[in-house]
């Protein structure tokens, strides 16, 4: 990324990571531009899951181009292999009732 270590108080993507060509590599460059007390926001509708309705149509969109899915589960562990995993949250969907 063209800039300067510790720049950005808060990095996000939205639906945009499972088209990245280097998942870790490209987090880490995230986390060089990231100030250290920086929040890195990823949102994600397309993920491995286990209710088969949400998976075969996670699934259809994969054959419609070139990204991959990844479980949450893997999620984490790119976000710590890339070397700064604080806190992840997870927000699913069906996850929380609604009042």
């Amino acid at each position: 990324l063209p800039f300067d270590e510790n720049t950005f108080d808060l990095v996000s993507g939205f639906e945009t990571y499972y088209f990245w060509p280097d998942l870790i590599n490209d987090l880490k460059e995230i986390y060089r531009v990231l100030k250290n007390n920086g929040i890195l926001l990823l949102v994600n509708e397309g993920y491995k899951c286990e209710n088969e309705k949400k998976r075969k149509i996670v699934e259809k969109w994969t054959k419609l181009g070139n990204f991959k899915i990844h479980s949450p589960d893997e999620y984490k562990d790119f976000l710590t292999r890339a070397g700064r995993i604080e806190e992840l949250k997870k927000f699913m969907e069906g996850s929380e009732k609604k009042k």
